[in-house]
């Protein structure tokens, strides 16, 4: 009788667990699917600039050998004049590069690694200060990473970020 119960036990637990890697990926799925939606619904996020953009074609000059993926434009740095933030592909990479406009020329950022697919960009003043941030998010194969920066010293900082090292 002893033996009964315990493989009865052992049993239930089974399909307890098979149980909650089911509840668990069903969840996962959800959650995932929503977070698509969200990032999907471009409404949230800056548009790209059109081809004349001068800031886009002083990339476009500096950078001949970049396949520009999305470029928006946006005051970064609290000069009041707007900047760019590109991300572009070169051969295997995506990268992140902002251009500086500061009137008298132009500072571009040293590359930083991007996501892979469904790039967007969105601007936002995250502790109502001066200086705007970026936030990038995207995917790679389903993977969804975000990644906040600000511009400083002539360079964009990471700020805060999740995932972006299983989407870049």
């Amino acid at each position: 009788m002893d033996k009964k119960r315990i493989n009865i036990k052992i049993i239930l637990y089974f399909l307890l667990i098979i149980i909650s890697v089911v509840i668990l990926s069903y969840v996962r799925e959800t959650l995932h699917k929503n977070a698509k939606k969200y990032i999907e619904d471009n409404s949230i996020f800056a548009k790209n600039v059109s081809d004349d953009n001068i800031l886009k074609k002083e990339f476009e000059k500096k950078f001949p050998e970049r396949k520009i993926i999305i470029a928006c434009e946006e005051d970064i740095n609290g000069d009041s004049i707007k900047d760019l933030v590109v991300i572009s592909s070169y051969g295997d990479l995506i990268e992140t590069i902002a251009l500086i406009d500061n009137k008298t020329n132009y500072i571009f950022t040293e590359p930083i690694p991007a996501p892979r697919e469904n790039q967007m960009i969105k601007f936002f003043n995250m502790d109502k200060d001066n200086i705007t941030e970026v936030l990038i998010t995207g995917e790679k194969k389903g993977q969804v990473g975000y990644a906040i920066y600000r511009y400083i010293d002539e360079k964009l900082i990471d700020i805060f970020g999740e995932g972006m090292e299983d989407c870049c």
